[in-house]
């Protein structure tokens, strides 16, 4: 029954089906006509979309269609760095750079337009950032016409130059004696810059061609200028085939901005975008040492910041601050889109798209320096260097050749003022790629190998203390009970012998000092006395309280650089001694070592934090950031204030801090005739410290220590001035930067050599 009903279903359906038919087809082909309308006008729709966005002025002579799109990283501002006072040091300015991108013409097309782009950039006295000047181009006293042939030169050494050919990232040339193949022979390494300029021409550029009597395309001038900016794809050759934007230029104006935008057809490829550029103001330059400098990265930084964010063309801080707080100054970078469209000849055309990422600001940076004792500390070691060299002082010339000063907030550990001479201008690092004269003082800052204007000598050069380390055998003498504050007496007779070595007193070689407690062996600077309570006290006892109070040990200061010092012990002289015989300790040792001689050998900055532990009882830990600040106000991070309690008694900080005190009230020495009626009572240790032998010639440090006030201390100075004369000497550079922290005025006093201590 089923089957035969289904069977009948079957039938009629499909005489239904039949007779529909013509029915069906009707209505198939008006559907298919509809839709076929559809398109069509959805088509047009597109294109006139299409030509609208691309705008009019382009419609009647290309044909586009769309691409992909190609992003431009947009560095972020860097945050502020400010003085304690507020004062702006360091800040970002916005700029205008422009990006050349890959747009797929010719040779020939492409040079074309690589000398419109340079010319427009002539036209306003903007340089593009090719590099190839640096090498090899016209020289500087070049005055011929556009039109005219042009001589050319090398501006580098033969051998330089001939690894720059020879670079296999660029143009891969070969010395005539390692060409073995037609082809190497064909690149073979020019001495002479006409024929180099011949080769980049003709063969590697191919910017003209030799065929039979054909003409010059370029005169000599413009082609160099094709070849300026063919040079900057191929060392970026990279980004180039990978289609990424390279830098053309920075800080262009509105004017070539629009020049660019108004007439894309003319400059394809070229892009614009708003950058950030640092920035330094002319506070930059008292400071140069604390601030330090920006520059792009280089490769081993490039290999630890990658995985940061970082790319290979970022600009990081190199030293200084700017590199300590590189986490914190440096923003958000943002990402600018451009739409690319390709025409009916296959060139790229590139339209801005939305920003993908705002950039966002880093934060700013406060600095604990005060701009008033900086620049005071920068000018008073300036002066004092200028009169040691020229014998203004004592009559005598001395070469005096560097120095340092570190100004100390005592209840803190921030550095208020911190001066290392020779020294550079930061702002020569930002300028050196649009000013020659910057570029050459970068050059000489980078080579000068006696001077070494870059380094900071307050945390990075080690100098021997000389006397000012008797404040440390000093307390490590009451700290450990080998004198108490009550019996603290030795006898000096001027001449005597100790540790069977005979040693004369420098400050009264003929009778001595007699038997003298603590307070007056540190006033008098008293090397028996000090010799004395050296070998009773012990090496072992002196160097573990030199270590406690920093001396030889990395004060974890917030700047890049830092050396440890030298310590002496037992241990230090095994192992820097050759000599076995010499690999013993003597108690000698122990007494050339308790008047800052021997191995010791410290940074201008563990000379003030120890003298700051010692007549304060904490150690603190130096700083050159105070807080950190974000856009918004918030503080990201406060001052960073770590402090140790040293144990010390009060009694013995008394004794130490009087002995200083009492240098100042000596009837003789510099150092009293600028201190002796201060509204403000300062103690003071000073230090001649030698270096070398006196066998083959040595040299003496002029060393200098001090606080204030007496009884509160909240400020200590040190500072050093190699290869000068007594401590003493120096003692006005303290003094200038007392004043200035207590609003005194300074007077002028003339130095009486005949009351020298």
């Amino acid at each position: 029954m089923f089957k035969k009903l289904k069977n009948i279903f079957n039938k009629k359906s499909k005489s239904k089906k039949e007779k529909a038919n013509p029915v069906v087809k009707i209505f198939y082909n008006r559907t298919a006509l509809l839709l076929a309308v559809i398109v069509i006008f959805l088509f047009a729709i597109l294109i006139r979309t299409s030509i609208l966005m691309l705008g009019d002025s382009h419609a009647s002579t290309v044909s586009l269609t769309t691409g992909n799109v190609t992003e431009i990283s947009l560095a972020a501002p860097r945050g502020d760095i400010v003085a304690a006072d507020g004062t702006l040091i360091a800040t970002s300015e916005k700029s205008t750079s422009l990006w050349l991108v890959q747009p797929d013409l010719s040779t020939a097309q492409l040079n074309s337009q690589l000398l419109d782009i340079s010319n427009l950039l002539a036209q306003y006295e903007i340089s593009s950032e090719s590099s190839l000047g640096k090498y090899f181009g016209p020289p500087e006293t070049d005055k011929s016409t556009e039109t005219e042939e042009i001589s050319f030169v090398f501006k580098q050494s033969a051998d330089k130059i001939s690894i720059w050919q020879q670079d296999k990232d660029l143009f891969n040339m070969v010395l005539p004696e390692n060409a073995k193949t037609k082809r190497e022979q064909s690149r073979l390494v020019k001495e002479d810059p006409g024929e180099f300029f011949t080769w980049l021409l003709y063969d590697f550029l191919e910017i003209e061609y030799r065929a039979a009597g054909s003409s010059r395309l370029y005169t000599d001038r413009q082609a160099y200028r094709i070849m300026e900016l063919r040079y900057l794809i191929l060392e970026n050759n990279w980004l180039w085939t990978k289609r990424t934007p390279i830098r053309l230029a920075k800080n262009v104006n509105e004017i070539i901005v629009a020049e660019i935008e108004g007439k894309n057809q003319r400059y394809l490829g070229v892009l614009s975008t708003a950058e950030w550029s640092r920035v330094y103001t002319p506070y930059a330059s008292l400071m140069p040492h604390v601030l330090g400098y920006v520059g792009r990265i280089n490769s081993n930084q490039y290999d630890v910041l990658a995985s940061q964010g970082y790319s290979s063309s970022d600009i990081i801080g190199q030293t200084g601050v700017e590199s300590s707080a590189e986490r914190y100054l440096r923003g958000q970078d943002g990402l600018q889109t451009f739409d690319k469209w390709t025409g009916e000849n296959g060139e790229s055309y590139y339209y801005p798209g939305a920003y993908s990422v705002v950039p966002a600001s880093g934060n700013k940076t406060i600095l604990t320096i005060r701009p008033d004792l900086q620049q005071v500390a920068q000018e008073a070691l300036q002066k004092n260097i200028e009169d040691l060299r020229e014998g203004v002082l004592s009559g005598t010339e001395y070469d005096a050749p560097e120095g340092a000063v570190v100004v100390y907030n005592v209840k803190t550990g921030a550095i208020l003022a911190m001066a290392s001479l020779p020294d550079y201008n930061p702002d020569d690092f930002l300028m050196q790629s649009v000013d020659s004269g910057a570029a050459a003082r970068v050059q000489g800052y980078l080579q000068d190998d006696e001077g070494k204007p870059l380094l900071n000598r307050a945390i990075s050069e080690n100098y021997a203390p000389g006397s000012t380390f008797k404040v440390v055998t000093s307390i490590a003498g009451l700290e450990t009970g080998t004198i108490t504050a009550t019996d603290n007496n030795y006898t000096c007779l001027g001449y005597e012998e100790i540790a069977q070595i005979w040693w004369r007193c420098f400050t009264a070689p003929v009778h001595g000092h007699g038997s003298i407690p603590l307070t007056k062996a540190i006033e008098e600077s008293c090397n028996l006395y000090f010799f004395k309570l050296g070998i009773d006290t012990g090496i072992d006892n002196i160097s573990a309280w030199a270590k406690k109070l920093g001396y030889g040990e990395i004060s974890g200061i917030d700047l890049p650089g830092e050396t440890s010092g030298i310590r002496p012990s037992r241990e230090l002289k095994r192992l820097l001694r050759t000599d076995p015989g010499d690999k013993q300790w003597f108690p000698a040792d122990t007494a050339q070592t308790a008047i800052g001689q021997f191995d010791n050998s410290y940074t201008t900055l563990q000379m003030v934090r120890g003298l700051a532990g010692i007549i304060s009882g904490t150690l603190q830990t130096p700083h050159v950031t105070a807080d950190i600040i974000a856009e918004d106000g918030s503080i990201v991070r406060e001052e960073q204030i770590v402090s140790e309690d040293l144990g010390l008694k009060q009694e013995h900080i008394n004794l130490i801090r009087q002995g200083m005190y009492a240098s100042t009230q000596k009837s003789k020495g510099y150092t009293s005739q600028l201190f002796r009626d201060f509204p403000v009572k300062v103690g003071v240790k000073t230090g001649t410290a030698e270096e070398g032998y006196r066998s083959s010639g040595y040299k003496i440090n002029s060393v200098f220590t001090c606080f204030a006030p007496l009884d509160d201390p909240e400020i200590a100075i040190a500072h050093v001035v190699r290869d000068a004369s007594y401590g003493d000497l120096s003692a006005e550079i303290s003094y200038r930067i007392l004043c200035e922290y207590y609003g005194i005025e300074p007077k002028e006093i003339v130095y009486d050599s005949s009351s020298a201590n």
